[in-house]
């Protein structure tokens, strides 16, 4: 559970709170009056949070996206509306290498209909303001956290890397 306040919140309940973290209003994120991209992001995280137990939301320095892989319509449906809704990170936020390269897929061989939707989602990620890093070792970057950040990193060796090599904290 979480305190807020004198209540006590039980976890299933992050989906029903006014998120009211101070580095939310610090960044320029008004919860009061989200914009719409902001409110669908909002609601997936607490979502995710609710069902894997999580007890409260922390701010984080950096992100990196696991799901740029695309693995049928509804992944590249949710952040093609993300961007359309005029959404973009908040935080420096990498991404993860996606289904096919980007640029030789033809010469790989690849079907044009499954590049297409791979490059469909990738770029509904930097329309989003990602950098344009497509890699799994994110901490090989020049931008990588620092010892004792809180971050979010999808990819599992990155998670590792980052936990016990670099001291940064990530799940």
């Amino acid at each position: 559970c979480i305190q807020s306040g004198s209540e006590e919140i039980i976890t299933k309940d992050l989906l029903k709170l006014k998120d009211t973290l101070e580095w939310d209003a610090a960044n320029g994120v008004d919860l009061n009056q989200p914009s719409p991209a902001e409110a669908l992001a909002l609601r997936t995280v607490k979502r995710v949070g609710s069902i894997s137990g999580a007890k409260e939301l922390i701010p984080i320095t950096s992100a990196h996206i696991d799901a740029v892989t695309y693995i049928g319509p509804g992944g590249l449906q949710f952040a093609q509306k993300l961007a359309k809704l005029g959404g973009k990170v908040k935080v420096k936020t990498t991404l993860n290498s996606q289904s096919c390269d980007r640029r030789r897929w033809k010469a790989l061989g690849i079907d044009a209909k499954r590049a297409e939707n791979a490059n469909s989602v990738g770029d509904a990620y930097l329309d989003l303001g990602c950098e344009t890093s497509f890699t799994c070792a994110p901490y090989l970057l020049p931008s990588k956290p620092k010892k004792g950040e809180n971050i979010i990193w999808g990819e599992s060796n990155a998670v590792v890397y980052s936990n016990s090599v670099i001291g940064a904290r990530t799940e």
